[in-house]
């Protein structure tokens, strides 16, 4: 089956209060007593532990049996071991296939504390080991072992119970033989308050979903240079934003900064102008550049280009008088 979850293959199944993504199958329908079953068994791990580890197997028998007894036997001797190794509450749920093969074949996962198993290989390893030492047949790995879920948090449950879903559906499932087709073992909530069909959250926390939404948002904000990008009204003298035909753009960060940078030099740089100006209104256009002038300091002179029609005498190194040009400073230059 593919792990990606997409329109084709998933439909919402609602449990409670919520909808989950749920395998859809390409004939027949889902079991939806099973997958109900499926669901309250996740449901009952999550309310003994907030970590709970989803571990992944599949197993083939050397030959074709009515019943599940030489399975069922092996899993409760693997669920009595992983009690006492982990020291935890350990439940599995499996499904017994035949397609159109001679022998049937089961699909098996065991749910343990996620505080106490941190992955799967060893546990399959031994699965594997003891399976095929008692020559019952040959077990095999599969692709994406195990999942991590936690409590109240759907992100990290629904991929775990689409993969789950996989054994609930009708197609593949003996329609002649007794045996049941939907296995699973027996496990009560740690609070009875979890048992309400109104109470679903060991599933869905909306004080963890607010979390990730106000995330989320932040993200976006900070993306957006930390505007609200649904903010309608903008001052034309707003420099954090610009207008282009057809198309208004919010600036980053970096885009903000630089706009600060070029609004705070295009201020100083008139304000140095209207200073010249007034330095220049107070002499005459045709007497020489006083020892005063001399001496003015440089933040006197604007930046950029000076808009002036004023020209002042002055002597170069000659002491010929020749008109005063003031010099044009740009952003790059340094003022005492």
């Amino acid at each position: 089956m593919s792990f990606s979850i997409t329109k084709n293959n998933s439909y919402n199944f609602q449990y409670k209060n919520h909808s989950y993504k749920v395998y859809k199958p390409k004939s027949k329908k889902q079991n939806n007593t099973a997958l109900n079953n499926l669901f309250q068994l996740v449901e009952k791990m999550l309310s003994h532990y907030s970590k709970v580890i989803v571990i992944r197997i599949d197993l083939k028998p050397n030959k074709y049996s009515a019943d599940n007894s030489k399975f069922l036997k092996f899993i409760k001797e693997q669920k009595t071991q992983l009690t006492k190794a982990y020291k935890c509450q350990v439940t599995y749920v499996a499904t017994r296939e035949r397609n159109s093969s001679e022998k049937q074949h089961y699909h098996l996962a065991f749910l343990l504390s996620g505080h106490k198993a941190h992955h799967s290989s060893s546990i399959t390893a031994n699965i594997k080991k003891d399976w095929e030492e008692q020559q019952l047949g040959i077990a095999s790995y599969v692709e994406n072992p195990f999942y991590m879920i936690y409590r109240g948090n759907k992100h990290s449950i629904e991929p775990a119970m689409y993969r789950l879903s996989y054994f609930t559906k009708l197609d593949t499932k003996e329609s002649n033989c007794r045996a049941r087709k939907f296995i699973y073992s027996k496990l009560a909530y740690s609070k009875p308050q979890f048992e309400s069909n109104s109470n679903d959250s060991l599933l869905v926390n909306p004080a963890l979903t607010y979390q990730k939404n106000t995330k989320q948002m932040r993200a976006i904000k900070d993306v957006a240079g930390g505007l609200n990008p649904s903010h309608k009204t903008q001052d034309k003298s707003d420099h954090l934003c610009y207008q282009k035909p057809m198309n208004r753009r919010i600036l980053i960060s970096k885009e903000r900064s630089l706009c600060s940078k070029n609004s705070e030099f295009h201020r100083v740089n008139a304000i140095k102008s209207d200073h010249l100006h007034s330095f220049l209104a107070d002499h005459s256009p045709t007497t020489p550049l006083t020892e005063k002038a001399n001496k003015l300091k440089l933040n006197d002179f604007p930046l950029g280009k000076a808009h002036t029609p004023y020209t002042l005498a002055t002597t170069n190194d000659c002491g010929e008088n020749k008109p005063y040009e003031p010099k044009i400073y740009t952003e790059t230059d340094h003022f005492s």
